[in-house]
């Protein structure tokens, strides 16, 4: 995700992937139709951007895991560039040069039309961004051009037109987002069709940890560190496997499972945050010897459910309007999605952290009592803290 700079880091990258890459690298100038480059040392391509439009696909949607299900959102500014690329060649009275130019730097952008999030010649301003940015030729007429070389009152060269989407710019103006439903309404009655003892996932809760330290299952399916996932429905056979997103959690099933209730405890530091897969494999033995191995109709169906912070402590617990607040707890903050403290309706994104301890000033708040959550990839805490604002 880029700021306002997102513009001119798209031309940054355009020109230095045209240097990089192309065979012979001319001078690559980005100026007005109407501007002087004489002075310029010969061959030059020049990147011209004269339009900007916004992504009409893009135009409502929200970046992944910002917007709260019943929020407005903030979405970002999806634009798309449009460039004209000209030539000039060694000898202005020869135009054979311009095309040896041009023709190196549309080899060069059919080669590379998508800009990967890990080149290297990508701008740093745009290595966050959720979309690909892409590169494509511009079918523009003859009306199209004359009236672009008409406003620039400049006599026409060679050129081309090109696309370039999309980049976004990221809303400056404060979020507001939304509680979890963390009760669904109950469900009906449910039919099971069970070939060759396949595991079949029909519902996921979790045996929820309360403040006195009592243990209650609730069939909902968000979970913290350290609780256990109840997982019910039929054919959990001894030798049956659970995988948690990447992990296998075989080790943490509880004794006690059985047949149609199974337990999963949630403890391994791989799992962040987030909706998380879960599937029950079965291994069988077959062949001569005997070899342990998994077949597509010994897998049950993929559930979700959803790894959310924990919180501990929020200190001090009141304060004036800008007080700085310690929350500490577990899977806090991760660099690499987005993370946020909600005090109230408010939420303050968090540019540092770690996993157990984030700090946040609180301000723009009237006096009063505000519930304080963390929410990190979209994924809320539920724990029951609060701030007061003096």
């Amino acid at each position: 995700m880029s700021d306002f700079t997102g513009v001119q880091a798209i031309t940054a990258t355009l020109r230095e992937i045209l240097l990089q890459r192309m065979a012979e690298p001319p001078t690559i100038t980005a100026a007005g139709l109407n501007v002087d480059i004489s002075d310029v040392d010969p061959p030059i391509l020049n990147l011209f951007l004269y339009r900007i439009t916004e992504s009409a696909g893009l135009k409502n949607q929200d970046l992944p895991g910002m917007a709260g299900p019943l929020s407005l959102g903030r979405p970002p500014l999806s634009l798309e560039l449009h460039y004209l690329i000209t030539a000039t060649g060694l000898d202005p009275n020869d135009d054979r040069g311009a095309h040896r130019v041009l023709g190196d730097a549309m080899l060069t952008l059919h080669d590379h039309p998508i800009i990967a999030k890990d080149d290297p010649l990508l701008d740093p301003a745009l290595q966050n961004a959720a979309e690909l940015i892409t590169v494509t030729m511009e079918q523009l007429d003859t009306e199209e051009l004359s009236k672009i070389w008409t406003a620039a009152t400049a006599p026409v060269r060679l050129c081309t037109g090109y696309k370039v989407t999309v980049v976004q710019l990221e809303s400056t103006r404060p979020r507001r987002v939304a509680k979890p439903v963390l009760a669904p309404p109950a469900a009906g009655p449910r039919v099971y069709a069970v070939p060759l003892d396949r595991p079949v996932i029909a519902s996921v809760g979790v045996m929820r940890l309360l403040p006195d330290l009592s243990v209650v299952e609730q069939n909902v399916p968000y979970v913290r560190v350290g609780e256990q996932l109840v997982v019910r429905g039929t054919g959990f056979f001894p030798g049956t496997r659970v995988m948690l997103g990447e992990v296998d959690a075989t080790t943490s099933i509880d004794p006690a499972s059985t047949s149609s209730r199974m337990l999963v405890q949630v403890v391994d530091a791989a799992l962040q945050p987030g909706v998380q897969r879960l599937q029950l494999i079965r291994d069988v033995e077959v062949g001569e010897p005997p070899e342990e191995r998994v077949f597509p109709f010994l897998r049950s169906n993929v559930s979700a459910f959803v790894l959310i912070p924990t919180i501990t402590t929020v200190s001090p617990a009141d304060g004036p309007d800008g007080t700085v607040i310690t929350v500490t707890g577990q899977r806090l903050f991760r660099a690499d999605v987005p993370s946020m403290v909600l005090v109230g309706d408010r939420a303050f994104l968090l540019a540092a952290g770690t996993p157990t301890q984030v700090q946040l000033a609180v301000s723009g708040l009237p006096a009063g009592i505000y519930p304080v959550s963390v929410r990190v990839n979209g994924a809320e805490s539920i724990d029951a803290h609060t701030f007061e604002v003096t």
